[in-house]
């Protein structure tokens, strides 16, 4: 669960936080920055980067499950509750420590710097995943987050889902999520992009972290020789997207940056449930960067209304459209 809060440069150095970075806690040490945070005004609101793709991709008609582990606490029921709202099939497990939550500081200049203590969600095993296992078997896609390969018990029942889906054709995405992780981690993520991962998004510190190339183009490049859609996201200048030898540019949608949280996670979401339906790669990648930017420009990662888009569909009709749906059905898939 993300407890949104507005503040300083400043504060959040009272807090011994990195402004911009990812600080992770244990509960005491967590508990004491809520116990600080008491007489600030803040907002509940669920995120976690896949919760947040598949509750987009849900929202926007397509048919997604999510598999967790929270607390057997009022956050974890107030948490399984929200995805059942947005239309997501829970497949929760529960546990007695706490749901894990992320204390979301927002700068006036709409960066993010998070303090985060992830509770129950580090003790999903290989075991609840395999109890899970029918859903996997029988989607399109399964999307994973870049921070399951952080810690081993974690990792473990991440590469467990992997195994599920690729024993059935199931085609595998993958966020990466941070670059701190990527270079944490490296060993795993090079054994993703060779053996499991058919779509890959990446912002530009992502893809150079896993690349070496600070150029997004050199970077993406590099990607899509590893899978079969790499995508490159570049911030206000847009994204970048590859399949085979073509290489797509994909501009930004402007607005004005409110909260920046989320973006990503909204980006894939809408870009999966795109090639779900059949559309092009232009398409998808259209759809993908409207819908991201109309989450810049709100506080919060999921957005309370999906805005119309069908000025972007229809753009897609109708050649695209056919071209794209024999595209959506030929993804390589890894064995």
């Amino acid at each position: 669960m993300d407890v949104l809060i507005d503040v300083t440069p400043d504060e959040i150095g009272k807090y011994g936080l990195k402004k911009g970075s990812f600080n992770e806690h244990d509960a005491t040490s967590f508990k004491r920055i809520l116990k600080r945070l008491e007489h600030k005004r803040k907002r509940l609101v669920p995120g976690g980067s896949a919760a947040n793709t598949v509750a987009l991709f849900s929202s926007l008609g397509g048919k997604a499950a999510f598999i967790g582990k929270a607390g057997n606490d009022s956050v974890g029921n107030a948490y399984i509750d929200a995805m059942e709202q947005a239309g997501v099939k829970a497949l929760f497990h529960r546990s007695h420590s706490m749901t894990g939550q992320g204390i979301c500081f927002i700068t006036p200049d709409s960066e993010r710097t998070f303090a985060a203590h992830l509770g129950a969600a580090l003790e999903l095993s290989p075991g609840e995943i395999d109890s899970c296992a029918k859903s996997i078997h029988n989607a399109r896609f399964l999307h994973l987050e870049g921070y399951l390969f952080d810690r081993k018990g974690i990792r473990d029942a991440a590469f467990r889902a992997l195994e599920h889906a690729k024993h059935h054709g199931v085609t595998v995405s993958i966020d990466c999520a941070d670059p701190g992780v990527i270079l944490r981690n490296k060993d795993s993520f090079r054994k993703i992009l060779h053996e499991s991962a058919d779509i890959l998004f990446a912002n530009e510190a992502e893809a150079k972290a896993l690349t070496g190339h600070a150029d997004p183009r050199k970077a993406l490049r590099e990607l899509a020789r590893h899978v079969d859609i790499a995508i490159v996201k570049t911030g206000k200048n847009g994204s970048l997207i590859m399949r085979g030898k073509r290489i797509y540019t994909i501009k930004a949608h402007k607005v004005v940056a409110v909260d920046t949280t989320g973006a990503g996670d909204a980006y894939a979401g809408a870009f999966l449930y795109a090639l779900s339906k059949g559309h092009s790669i232009p398409v998808a990648g259209e759809l993908a960067s409207f819908l991201a930017a109309k989450v810049v420009a709100q506080k919060g990662a999921r957005l309370e209304k999906i805005p119309s888009y069908n000025h972007i569909i229809k753009k897609g009709h109708p050649i695209a459209h056919v071209k794209a749906h024999a595209e959506a059905h030929t993804i390589k898939k890894k064995r």
